[in-house]
């Protein structure tokens, strides 16, 4: 008898379990959201095992039974751009248990990188205009904390939540993104959804999921390496080490500041991390586990990717394309979109950074690689002693001008900068061509930024421009087996060739 009551006991708390068990979904599913249009959007969270869901958004209704561990998710049928408010809402066996208010449809991008994309609004050279304009309630901004590292990916943001772009908030957002945001809006007309997922310093090891590193050589052996050193971590060791150096720089910092100085060195030490033996930036998939695996599978038309700083040097430089190409494809399989855009920037120019040259060119060459995927040109951008341009409104303008080209068709949008198309070699002279997309070039004032090879040396040289055409002339009559354009860290004082819009040639490099 004690027996069946207990057991009478249990089945009924079970049951008043189940009829009050909550809906859950992640935040990147709230209020003031943002739903891709024209596109199957994918919709999920969790609710008790075997709950049948209905979720009910501009006149459409689709269910699905919860599974086992109580995971559902369903997609809502392509809908129009609507600037109309509308509400989401969730029902449990019938019963309304969740509200989505405020939800638009329109465009949505996700914004990734490193702090070049991480860079806020508030510290850029155009701040107080993008300001006093920023009342548009048609864009909306994902924030989540984007320094959060896990071991096994996750299934929310850390503190993610919509907010509607205003005077009060649009200086804490991505600038890049947000000066593209605002541009496509007006371009478009229809609501834009920004989704932040930058980290200043990350590599892109970071991005890249656990399931996928074995595809690629080079991130395989760094996954691994991670994973060995992990072993050896003594996480208090490190920790009472930092405190000493982090006191030291507190000190220094003190002292550079009276002196109105940089400090040296110039940041902070990192704090250790108990679940890593290194930056969370610089950690082998465990960005991916924090910030992109809770919203992968949101519906966006595509990403806006701001990163390469971190892998301009060694061996990460030597495999860099391989590293890009296997990221693009792994987040399109993880939002369940083969046709995720990706378009990226170039690296500006900088007074420093040997492999900045090589950097650029790969991104380039991923481009011709990467099907739906575009490559923004920024060489003429950018500061001598600053990795961080305040110039964020080019890179946001470039950007959107690229992607009304690309992405959505806009003939007359005119985002492609002029490209190598080849070289021709003739004794003492090449000619390089260049792919203009129908627009006129010009060189603007001294002919300069060539350089030719020839024996071994690299030699500066006067360019002589003929319709899509470059002229180059040895100085000496010597056979040319090479030339480069722009091949330096600091190129902006030496770029010369431009097409009509503005728009700077790509620098490369081309030998016999």
């Amino acid at each position: 008898m004690e027996a069946k009551k207990l057991f009478l006991t249990i089945a009924g708390a079970s049951a008043v379990a189940a009829l009050s068990a909550e809906i859950k979904m992640p935040s990147i599913f709230s209020d003031d959201m943002v739903f891709q249009r024209s596109a199957p959007v994918k919709v999920w969270g969790t609710a008790s095992a075997g709950a049948k869901v209905d979720v009910e958004f501009a006149g459409q209704k689709k269910s699905v039974v919860a599974a086992a561990d109580g995971s559902w998710s369903l997609r809502l049928a392509p809908m129009k751009a609507d600037k109309t408010p509308a509400n989401l809402s969730v029902s449990e066996n019938g019963k309304p248990a969740k509200t989505l208010n405020n939800v638009l449809v329109g465009e949505v991008w996700i914004l990734g990188g490193q702090s070049n994309m991480q860079w806020s609004a508030n510290n850029t050279t155009d701040y107080q205009k993008l300001k006093a304009r920023a009342d548009n309630p048609n864009i909306r901004y994902f924030n989540q904390q984007t320094k959060t590292v896990a071991q096994t990916p996750q299934k929310d943001s850390v503190n993610g939540k919509w907010i509607v772009c205003s005077p009060s908030n649009v200086g804490y957002m991505s600038a890049s993104g947000i000066y593209f945001g605002e541009q496509l809006q007006k371009d478009l007309d229809v609501p834009v959804g920004l989704v932040f997922t930058a980290l200043g310093a990350s590599k892109m090891v970071a991005w890249i999921p656990e399931d996928a590193v074995s595809r690629s050589k080079y991130v395989q052996k760094e996954f691994n390496s991670f994973k060995d050193a992990l072993k050896k971590y003594d996480f208090n060791k490190a920790y009472a080490e930092w405190k000493v150096k982090a006191a030291e720089w507190d000190t220094e910092a003190a002292k550079a500041k009276a002196e109105k100085r940089k400090p040296n060195p110039e940041y902070r030490p990192f704090e250790p991390n108990k679940i890593t033996d290194r930056m969370p930036a610089q950690t082998p998939s465990y960005l991916y586990n924090g910030v992109i695996a809770p919203i992968a599978g949101f519906s966006a038309r595509g990403v806006l990717w701001y990163q390469g700083e971190s892998d301009s040097y060694g061996e990460t430089l030597d495999n860099f394309c391989e590293q890009f190409e296997l990221l693009v494809s792994v987040w399109r399989e993880k939002f369940d979109n083969p046709n995720l855009w990706f378009v990226w920037t170039q690296l500006t120019s900088i007074g420093k950074g040997s492999g900045w040259p090589m950097t650029r060119w790969r991104q380039y060459l991923s481009s011709k690689n990467i099907k739906g995927g575009a490559v923004a040109n920024l060489i003429d951008l950018g500061e001598q002693n600053d990795v961080h341009p305040r110039d964020k409104t080019s890179v946001g303008l470039r950007f959107e001008k690229l992607v009304l080209q690309t992405v959505y068709g806009f003939k007359d949008a005119r985002g492609k900068a002029p490209e190598p198309a080849g070289v021709k070699y003739s004794g003492a002279e090449a000619a390089v061509s260049f792919e203009s997309f129908s627009r006129k070039l010009e060189g603007r004032g001294e002919p300069r930024g060539f350089e030719v090879l020839c024996g071994e040396k690299w030699v500066a040289v006067k360019p002589v421009l003929k319709g899509s055409k470059v002229i180059l002339r040895s100085p000496d009559g010597a056979e040319i087996s090479g030339v480069r354009y722009l091949w330096t860290a600091w190129a902006q004082p030496d770029a010369w060739l431009f097409n009509q819009d503005g728009l700077p040639a790509f620098s490369f490099t081309h030998q016999k």
